[in-house]
C-alpha cells in the first residue's frame, strides 16, 4: 500500500493510494489491486482494479508473467470493516485487459482515502462475473508515518485547492 500524490501549479491536483494484496488460492499466487484517485481539477473520485494470477510453479521464472483474470471485473466496492453501506463504483471498460475503471463521487473517494490515513481495518471486493459467491479482502495496514502525513496534506491541500478554484460550484 502506497499513497499516490500529484502536484500541479495551483496546488495539489490528485491524492489517492495503491493497494496490492496478494493470496494463495490452490496453486496459483493471486493478485488483487486496486488504486483510489481523487482529482481537484475534475472534482470527481476514480478506481482502477483487477486481480492476475501466477502459478507457483512459475514463481522462480524471469521475467515474471501474471495473467490478468479474463473476462475483467464487472464490479469494484471499498469500506472500512464495519460500515454499512460501501463505496461502489460506476464501471466503465478499461484499455488494460482483465482491469475496470470507474467514477465514485468525490465526497466518498476522500472519505475512504480518510480511513486510510486513520489506519483503520478495510474490506474490498473485485466482482467478476464467473465468480460465485462473490468473496472480499479484509486487511489491516498502516501506512507508515511519512506516507500518512503526505496523504493527509494531499487531502487538504486538495481541498484548498477546489476552494479556491471551485468556490461558485461549492457553494450551491
Amino acid at each position: 500500500m502506497h499513497p499516490i500524490i500529484e502536484r500541479a501549479e495551483a496546488g495539489f491536483d490528485v491524492c489517492g493510494i495503491k493497494l496490492t494484496a496478494t493470496v494463495m488460492v490452490g496453486e496459483n499466487l493471486e493478485r488483487h489491486e486496486f488504486l483510489l484517485l481523487t482529482s481537484a481539477s475534475t472534482l470527481r473520485g476514480s478506481v482502477k482494479a483487477g486481480r492476475n494470477s501466477l502459478p507457483v510453479s512459475q514463481l522462480n521464472v524471469r521475467p515474471i508473467q501474471l495473467q490478468p483474470k479474463l473476462p475483467g471485473p464487472t464490479g469494484f466496492w471499498l469500506a472500512a470493516a464495519g460500515q454499512g453501506k460501501a463505496m461502489r463504483t460506476q464501471t466503465t471498460q478499461s484499455d488494460e485487459p482483465g482491469y475496470l475503471t470507474g467514477a465514485v463521487p468525490l465526497p466518498a473517494a476522500i472519505e475512504q482515502l480518510e480511513h486510510f490515513v486513520a489506519g483503520k481495518k478495510m474490506q474490498f471486493g473485485i466482482e467478476y462475473a464467473a465468480d460465485q459467491p462473490q468473496y472480499a479482502i479484509s486487511f489491516s495496514d498502516k501506512l507508515p508515518l511519512p506516507a500518512r502525513t503526505d496523504l493527509l496534506a494531499c487531502l487538504q491541500g486538495q481541498l484548498e485547492t477546489m476552494r479556491e478554484k471551485h468556490t461558485d460550484m461549492l457553494q450551491q
